[in-house]
């Protein structure tokens, strides 16, 4: 059956019959009669809105009326019930560069990995009030610094994901994890080497927490960690990444006397970092924003009279006895002939 078929025996048709019969009606009864005017009225009435009505149904159902409302309105429960595959489709044809000229720089496949970064924020947990606190001393001619982290964990999905750690050095020993629920009841949890690859695989070691089915009905979970971090006789490489998606992080690190922080960097724009110049011995980071994975710092940290500081003082030296030799208003070709003449004459 046509589309103009049912369009006609649908609404258009008994439209026109009630029109036709008001007509009737009107040129085979008695004139100046109320419940004739009436009924007139009422069949005209009835006739025109199912044939006006019939129109807008067959321009309603158009297909080029149908593309150009979504063009200009797009409600979100028409977003809502996308596939992943269709929102992801949506998102790469917003997110794509304005001038077709920059296409040759593949930024598309940028933007396609972003998109995917995105989409997948969600299926895994993802972090919030984190905060380490961290105390370097030094013990047994070795320097060494305790760690305690605390941080709330959300889940993505229906439950919670493996907590996974890093570390770079088999230096680095876990004291204590321990997961606390919204109620009040914690458990200690034992962590177990992990060994696929993923997108940490440089790191030496791997390991994973698991948590206990029971608790993926907990709408978020306090984890609490210590760990021990064991340096070498006079410095000690502290370092930190995310490896989840954070909301902010505050670092605190506390040197004891006669140590230092020789050097520090971050690896986000907006963590900030207030050392004090003085001593050296304490440092914060710190961020309200949301921090992506791969967001963290490095420190180096050493007795006061290192190496370092000796490598430094002699460099120092180097560079002033530089200054004192070099003068900018000099010409190059005066400067090496009395170098000539200076190395002629001895």
């Amino acid at each position: 059956m046509s589309k103009w078929f049912r369009f006609f025996i649908g609404w258009l048709l008994p439209g026109l019959l009630l029109l036709l019969i008001s007509i009737i009606v009107r040129l085979n009864f008695e004139k100046n009669s109320i419940m004739t005017d009436v009924l007139i009225q009422f069949l005209q009435s009835i006739g025109i809105a199912l044939i006006v009505g019939s129109i807008f149904d067959l321009v309603l159902n158009t297909k080029s009326f149908t593309n150009t409302l979504s063009k200009i309105f797009i409600s979100k429960s028409f977003l809502s019930e996308l596939s992943e595959k269709e929102k992801k489709q949506s998102l790469q044809l917003i997110l794509q560069p304005p001038d077709k000229k920059v296409q040759y720089y593949n930024f598309n496949k940028y933007f396609s990995q972003q998109i995917d970064k995105s989409m997948k924020i969600f299926e895994n947990n993802f972090r919030s009030e984190f905060f380490i606190k961290a105390k370097i001393y030094k013990e047994d001619d070795v320097i060494k610094a305790d760690t305690e982290l605390a941080y709330r964990v959300h889940k993505g999905r229906d439950k919670y994901e493996s907590f996974p750690v890093y570390f770079d050095s088999e230096r680095i020993k876990i004291l204590k994890t321990i997961i606390e629920t919204p109620d009040g009841k914690s458990i200690d949890i034992t962590p177990y080497y992990k060994s696929d690859d993923d997108e940490f695989c440089n790191f030496k070691h791997k390991y994973e927490f698991k948590v206990p089915d029971e608790y993926n009905k907990c709408e978020y979970l306090n984890i609490r960690r210590k760990y021990i971090d064991i340096g070498y006789d006079h410095w000690l490489c502290y370092g930190f990444l995310l490896v989840t998606p954070s909301d902010g992080v505050r670092f605190e690190l506390n040197c004891e006397k006669g140590l230092k922080i020789k050097e520090n960097v971050v690896y986000d724009n907006s963590l900030k970092t207030e050392l004090n110049e003085e001593t050296r011995e304490s440092i914060i980071i710190r961020s309200s924003a949301w921090l992506n994975t791969h967001s963290g710092f490095m420190l180096i940290i050493g007795d006061e009279n290192t190496e370092v500081d000796i490598a430094n003082e002699i460099i120092d030296e180097k560079i002033k006895e530089y200054d004192e030799n070099f003068s900018p208003n000099q010409p190059p070709n005066e400067a090496e002939a009395e170098a000539e003449e200076v190395s002629s004459s001895n």
